[in-house]
């Protein structure tokens, strides 16, 4: 087959530098690219029913053994007869498939025998990695319906340059399996990527893979022990700890804080050993099932730092489902108790149940050694559970949970919600003191109930669970959601108010729940869940995946921070935590039972050992995101400076971290002076020398590109400042309410800068120069010259010759510079440094370090608490007025305390240095003994 005008490529914009795919495409083919909101089917008919005369399709996509990723949808061996009308609308005589492993395994195979059957077109498609032959990739269609070979739309060099593949990337998984039953429940990571899970199991279990039991369970079948295990971001076992006891240990939440430790926490009966000394750490009222709750702290080697047992007076029903960190290292819990509960291991009850027979909950926080900060109880008519917890970046606490009947959630004795019928759903905020904030119901005639909840770095909230029949979310009344069966899944944002932003639901024939969520760096939110039957993932109402039989099939899905879906997979069983590290890469755990093909290629990877077994895996997402923003260092420049000049340093926002940017002047709002700038890599100059009289700001329009081809574009303004420039006579200058450049040049000037952030330079000659008010820098230069400060924080510099330096109000900078200067610092927290010469310094109102600097200085303090400086081979100083108690001598350079010695000089003190005999200062009005204590030196 050879190519011709009839051909069209389509590029996913999901690719990997789709960009320099599309710059690739041989001439004569047209290109289109295919964007990630809408229904990547629907974009492709739409293309050909404006080309109908194409007979050869080219796509370019991400792909797994029996799908492609198009747009926000998938076509696949689940999807394919939901899209057959479409497809069938396809007058292709040939269509071929870049993404990898598409025609895989016998799912492959299928996939493209019923392609063929329905667009009629001969096929083909690949059957390995599509890409960079560095990353395993090549450019071959393996797989033909058709004799003959076909020609690829892409030029050689494309094709060789290209440095990625067409696949979501697999990284690595972990089988933790055993005789017996082993799950794995939870998993976290830390701030360097290594990734902590804990599970349970009932018999023995085998957690590095090296097919040597760990660890084998204190017990018969009926109980099970826990586990944690820590693995490097490569999926390298670290360590693993067993927690075992005499009854059933579960550890049903994980978390770590910013130093590495690792929190569990959970329930236990009978005894428990958490250190794994042998000796047990805690005993509970009950010999087997789960009556009390422990939390327990282990350093980043799985050494046990603390450990606290949560009690009650009934036999079930204590136990502890959520653990989080704050800031500190403090940490939060959320649990659930019946009858009594002893929260701080006192032996006293803190909180007592509302009903007979029924949980109440409760929310608490220790600090980072394990003792008890504050608790609060959530007490119900009929029972109330806390399900899940978090903290947003203000340390802000997020509880989420179910209830029947009525709940008080703020324990001040009044109903916040009454439930509709079976179980409501709650969202709780508390302050980092404990002090609630504002909750929220989730409430239909049916049970819902939510589990799990996050938050991204603005203070948003996410929401994730089922419900039955129907949901109100958003607390208006009415429904927002109808489950298509009688169970589906949904997720909901709210914003730190705890106004509903967005919402979706997973609907599903057969019953759907999402798992758990979580967010990224860039507010992304990435959802696992599990389904049976068919289940729509989008919205569109169209199924997205079939389950094969009616066990728990799992989907993964992204979406953007306003909800819309970024991707979809579905290639676990019964997953149930889903967890991001700080590179963005995807980590979840799941079981499975019998053969498992994770990876996709059709091959199984792992078999379990009789039973279910546990399983972590690890996904990388290199979605690329387009830049947010586009700074300049710098937006003003003087006028009259020389074509050319530099202005500024351009740089870019971007989700993606490490990407490059490439920076252009283009067209649109904003572009009137384009042509007067230039752009050489990330520096911005100007073509001409500007002039403020004539123009005195420019607006350019920039646009950034990213390395995969993502672009920004914004409107700058360049402000020119306006100089004030005398000549060589006795000039007076005043600036305005702006920020002015005013420059005396030679003569005796007189220089006033009004408002604004001021830059004036007296020149030469003896001159007055005033800043008024704003944060002004002013020069002197030569001659003996008068200079005023005034409001702000200023920084003054005398220069040459006897000035006179007044810094006025403000906390200002005050350099004498040559010269026996006299420096004032007024009110306000001033440095004053003399320079050269023999200066007066007057620190005035204020908190103010003098520094005489070579010459003999008189150095006087006042008000506030002062500081003197001293340092060798600067001749002697005299300090006037120092306070007792309150100012404070600083020593330059490697001098220290012990190195001096202080005489009494009369009623004053003289300080000198012990091994040279030098002078440093005298102390006026100050007994040795005074300061003799080393106390006040610094």
């Amino acid at each position: 087959m050879k190519l011709n005008t009839k051909s069209i490529v389509i590029i996913d914009a999901s690719v990997e530098n789709y960009q320099q795919l599309l710059n690739g495409v041989i001439p004569g083919v047209k290109p289109f690219l295919l964007g990630g909101d809408t229904d990547g089917i629907q974009q492709i008919g739409d293309i050909l029913q404006k080309h109908p005369e194409t007979d050869t399709l080219h796509i370019i996509s991400h792909g797994s053994p029996g799908c492609l990723y198009l747009g926000n949808s998938q076509l696949s061996l689940d999807t394919l007869k939901g899209y057959e009308p479409q497809l069938q609308q396809w007058q292709l005589d040939n269509l071929l498939l870049y993404g990898c492993n598409v025609a895989a395994g016998d799912g492959g195979e299928e996939f493209i025998d019923k392609l063929h059957r329905l667009t009629g077109a001969e096929i083909a498609a690949s059957k390995s990695l599509t890409g960079a032959a560095v990353k395993g990739g090549n450019w071959e269609l393996e797989v033909r319906t058709g004799q003959t070979k076909p020609s690829l739309a892409l030029q050689v060099e494309a094709m060789a340059s290209y440095s990625d593949t067409l696949e979501l990337q697999f990284e690595w998984a972990k089988h933790i399996g055993g005789q017996g039953l082993t799950y794995v429940y939870r998993i976290t990571t830390d701030s360097i990527g290594n990734v902590l899970v804990a599970g349970v199991f009932d018999d023995n279990i085998d957690i590095d893979g090296d097919g040597n039991n760990d660890f084998t369970s204190n017990k018969d079948s009926s109980t099970r022990d826990a586990y944690v295990a820590k693995f490097d971001s490569n999926g390298n076992w670290i360590w693993a700890k067993q927690i075992g006891g005499r009854g059933s240990e579960d550890i049903k939440t994980i978390t770590t804080d910013s130093s590495g430790n690792v929190l569990v926490a959970g329930g236990f009966g009978g005894n428990i050993d958490i250190d794994g000394d042998g000796n047990n750490d805690f005993s509970s009222n009950n010999d087997s099932s789960n009556n009390d709750a422990f939390a327990a702290k282990l350093d980043s080697n799985g050494n046990l730092v603390w450990a606290k047992q949560i009690g009650g007076s009934v036999t079930t029903g204590n136990y502890i489902s959520g653990i989080i960190t704050d800031s500190s290292g403090n940490a939060l819990v959320a649990g659930t108790f019946k009858g009594n509960i002893d929260i701080d291991g006192d032996g006293n009850n803190d909180f007592t149940s509302n009903n007979d027979g029924s949980n109440d909950s409760y929310v608490a926080k220790f600090d980072s050694n394990g003792n008890l900060v504050w608790a609060k109880r959530i007490g119900g008519s009929n029972g109330n559970s806390s399900g899940a917890i978090t903290i947003d970046s203000s340390d802000n606490v997020l509880v989420a949970g179910g209830f029947k009947g009525n709940i008080d959630i703020d324990d001040d004795g009044n109903n916040n919600f009454t439930s509709n019928g079976e179980a409501d759903s709650y969202v709780a905020k508390f302050d980092s003191n404990g002090n609630f904030v504002w909750a929220k119901q989730f409430g239909s005639i049916r049970a819902d109930y939510i589990n799990s909840i996050t938050t991204d770095s603005n203070g948003n909230v996410l929401v994730g669970g089922l419900f039955n029949s129907y949901i109100d979310i958003d607390g208006d009344g009415n429904n927002d959601f109808t489950s298509i069966s009688d169970i589906d899944g949904y997720v909901a944002k709210l914003d730190s108010n705890g106004n509903l932003v967005w919402a979706k639901q997973f609907g599903s024939s057969l019953g759907g729940v999402v798992r758990s969520l979580t967010t990224d760096s860039s507010g992304n939110v990435l959802v696992v869940g599990n389904f049976s039957g068919d289940v729509d993932i989008d919205g569109d109402g169209n199924n997205d995946f079939t389950s094969n039989g009616n066990g728990n099939h799992t989907f993964t899905a992204k979406y953007d921070s306003n909800g819309n879906l970024v991707w979809v997979k579905h290639n676990l069983h019964n997953a149930y935590t889903i967890t991001t590290d700080s590179s963005g890469n995807v980590l979840m755990v799941s079981d499975f039972n019998g053969n498992i093909d994770i990876d996709g290629d059709g091959d199984n990877d792992f078999t379990s050992n009789g039973d279910r077994n546990g399983l972590v895996v690890k996904f990388s997402d290199d979605t690329n995101s387009p830049p947010t923003d586009i700074a300049l260092s710098n937006n003003t420049i003087d006028e009259n400076v020389a074509a050319n000049t530099p202005i500024g340093n351009l740089s870019s926002t971007d989700p993606d971290t490490g990407d490059t940017f490439t920076y252009s002047l283009v067209s649109g709002a904003g572009d009137t002076d384009n042509g007067t700038f230039n752009i050489s890599g990330d520096e911005l100059t100007i073509k001409s020398s500007p002039d403020y009289e004539n123009k005195p700001s420019y607006s350019i329009r920039v646009e950034t590109t990213d390395a995969a081809g993502e672009t920004y574009q914004k409107e700058l303004t360049i402000n020119v400042n306006d100089l004030f420039d005398g000549n060589s006579g006795n000039d007076i200058l005043r600036g305005t309410a702006a920020a002015d450049s005013i420059y005396g040049l030679e003569g005796r000037d007189k220089l006033y800068g009004k408002g604004g952030n001021d830059i004036i330079s007296g020149g030469a000659d003896s001159d007055i120069v005033k800043g008024d008010s704003g944060d002004d820098q002013l020069n002197g230069d030569d001659g003996r010259d008068r200079l005023y400060g005034g409001t702000g924080n200023d920084i003054i510099s005398g220069g040459e010759d006897k000035d006179i330096v007044k810094g006025d109000s403000g906390d200002d900078q005050l350099n004498g510079d040559a010269g026996p200067d006299r420096l004032y610092g007024g009110t306000g927290n001033d440095i004053l440094l003399g320079g050269d010469g023999n200066d007066l310094l007057y620190g005035q109102g204020g908190d103010d370090e003098l520094n005489g600097g070579p010459g003999m200085d008189r150095l006087y303090g006042s008000d506030g608490i002062d500081t003197f400086v001293l340092g060798e081979g600067q001749e002697r100083d005299s300090i006037y007025n120092f306070a007792v108690g309150t100012d404070k001598i600083k020593l330059e350079g490697s001098l220290s305390f012990g190195q001096l010695q202080i005489f009494p000089r009369g009623s004053s003190s003289l300080i000198e240095v012990t091994a040279t005999g030098e002078e440093l200062a005298i102390v006026l009005g100050v007994n040795a003994a005074d300061i003799n204590d080393g106390s006040v030196f610094i």
